[in-house]
């Protein structure tokens, strides 16, 4: 998998496509949007923040704590969001689905011109927020005026004390909503998809297209950050957009192209790495929504 900074990319994106080959959880809402969050000491913090050995084992996260033995109860921040996103105060785009017998929040924003090309479906990591994404808002910016819809799915939120062991025992629930946002857009008319999950949402992400979630209709999947998923390689085009310096990211991609090239599988990937970055990316949402529609244009047909 070639890696190169990202001002230097596009002639090796164009060559590599044409051959074989939401911010975390916090006690405020949407920053752009000026209005805060109500004060909830339930709310998630980020799981991924936490100390190794505390993420991997509740009870090192809280001395004396017993260890998780049921999936814990959603969060009240999700309620929230709901009502508040749909009622027009966090940004635009807000909808509620259902999946599970349960409501959820997506944010939906169609091409501003049709016909629609297709849609980017946008998956963030655990306790990461929709509603408080800075590059939701730059893909809105790049991709409709080309054609292309966004569509951003709020995965299940726990309490402020959850670890990504807990929110492991949610990836049933993630995945219902993930089929749930693939109707919504069945119901656009819109068939074609590209994946781009964020962080520990790229390996959801993965794990859900190993096992046949979109079919026939992913045209590509987009990564951004570190993530960690032991799947087979995917027959599509893919894009790493890297934090530098993260060496642990770097090695993970590595590790990953190696397993591409090992498996016999032809799909063009490529990594691009944003010196600087740091693992949120600030700073770097409108560099990040650009090199996406550039890539997806050569890779997906939009």
């Amino acid at each position: 998998m070639p890696v190169l900074p990202a001002q230097r990319c596009w002639p090796v994106i164009a060559a590599l496509a044409l051959g074989p080959g939401l911010a975390v959880a916090q006690d405020a809402a949407d920053p752009a949007a000026g209005v805060a969050a109500p004060a909830d000491p339930a709310a998630p913090a980020d799981p991924s923040a936490q100390p190794a050995d505390a993420a991997a084992d509740p009870a090192a996260a809280d001395a004396g704590a017993e260890p998780a033995v049921a999936p814990p109860a959603p969060g009240p921040l999700e309620a929230v969001l709901l009502e508040r996103c749909t009622a027009g105060h966090l940004g635009g785009g807000c909808e509620a689905l259902e999946a599970a017998g349960a409501p959820f929040l997506v944010r939906f924003v169609d091409a501003r011109e049709p016909p629609t090309r297709g849609a980017l479906l946008v998956i963030p990591g655990p306790a990461q927020l929709i509603t408080a994404q800075p590059l939701f808002a730059a893909l809105v910016d790049e991709f409709t005026p080309n054609g292309w819809a966004v569509l951003g799915v709020q995965l299940p939120l726990l309490t402020r004390s959850a670890t990504l062991a807990d929110y492991a025992t949610t990836e049933d629930a993630a995945r219902a909503r993930l089929d749930a946002a693939l109707a919504r857009l069945d119901a656009a008319g819109i068939t074609d998809v590209v994946v781009l999950g964020l962080e520990d949402g790229a390996a959801l992400a993965a794990r859900a297209l190993a096992g046949g979630f979109g079919a026939g209709r992913v045209r590509a999947f987009a990564t951004r950050g570190r993530w960690e998923a032991a799947v087979a390689p995917l027959p599509l085009p893919r894009l790493e957009l890297l934090p530098e310096p993260d060496p642990r990211a770097a090695e993970l991609a590595d590790a990953r192209r190696r397993a591409l090239a090992a498996s016999g599988v032809e799909a063009a990937a490529l990594s691009l790495r944003y010196p600087g970055a740091g693992p949120r990316f600030t700073g770097f949402d409108a560099a990040l929504a650009r090199d996406l529609r550039g890539w997806v244009k050569v890779s997906a047909g939009g």
